[in-house]
């Protein structure tokens, strides 16, 4: 496999002072976990990067590469005008190898260095290890190894990670500390950001209830009307 990652730069919104990256393994995974504190982080002064790391192509056996690959760049750049992302990163790993290639090839490793070397981000969102999704916990580690291998070369403590669930309802563990953001005013944003996946029928319809459901309830627990709630890490 070819490691050369694609860049779209969103040209429609503002360069901020601060930085933010956020991972995914699906091109709808960021929506899906923070898309209503992305547009508020971007009115807070945050540029908002996504790095999105696979194609899913076992949600779409039937279609070829390119095709399935055209889709859902088409479907992530229209998100990312809805939510003010100012950059986009498409690595076109395989749904299941993220990992495995990640510890084997170095090319990955000095991507990873170099993503956190150049942006030196403030923030960085990625996904919870106790996602239920396979790959959702692959790319979780990938986060923190290759934000390990920048530790070790830089010495950079100075970044706050916060990690958001897609598949899993809800998340009781005692242990975690819970950050709430309040979403109330870019919720419709994180909405109409997840309609235009319509490639993703399947699983929005899967998701919808919980997307309400954990909008409402973590909005009940944190006093908003809406909010996200994120796992904050330490590596």
């Amino acid at each position: 496999m070819i490691f050369k990652p694609e860049v779209y730069e969103n040209k429609n919104v503002e360069d901020k002072e601060k930085n933010v990256l956020v991972f995914g393994a699906h091109s709808d995974d960021q929506v899906f976990g923070a898309g209503g504190t992305i547009p508020k982080l971007y009115e807070e002064g945050y540029n908002v990067i996504t790095i999105i790391m696979s194609q899913g192509e076992k949600s779409h056996p039937w279609l070829e590469e390119e095709n399935l690959k055209r889709i859902r760049i088409q479907e992530s750049l229209k998100a990312a005008e809805i939510l003010n992302i100012k950059k986009t990163i498409f690595l076109n790993l395989k749904e299941d190898k993220i990992l495995s290639f990640f510890e084997e090839n170095s090319d990955f490793q000095d991507f990873m260095i170099k993503i956190f070397e150049r942006y030196k981000p403030k923030k960085v969102f990625l996904h919870n290890d106790e996602d239920t999704h396979p790959s959702h916990k692959q790319v979780f580690e990938v986060v923190k190894q290759g934000y390990l291998l920048y530790k070790e070369k830089y010495e950079n403590n100075d970044i706050e990670f916060l990690s958001y669930d897609v598949w899993t309802i809800t998340n009781f563990k005692k242990d975690n500390v819970w950050i709430y953001i309040d979403i109330s005013k870019t919720f419709n944003k994180k909405i109409n950001a997840l309609k235009v996946f319509k490639s993703q029928k399947v699983a929005l319809w899967t998701l919808w209830f919980s997307v309400y459901f954990k909008a409402i309830y973590y909005g009940l627990i944190s006093n908003f009307k809406y909010a996200e709630r994120f796992s904050k890490k330490n590596f």
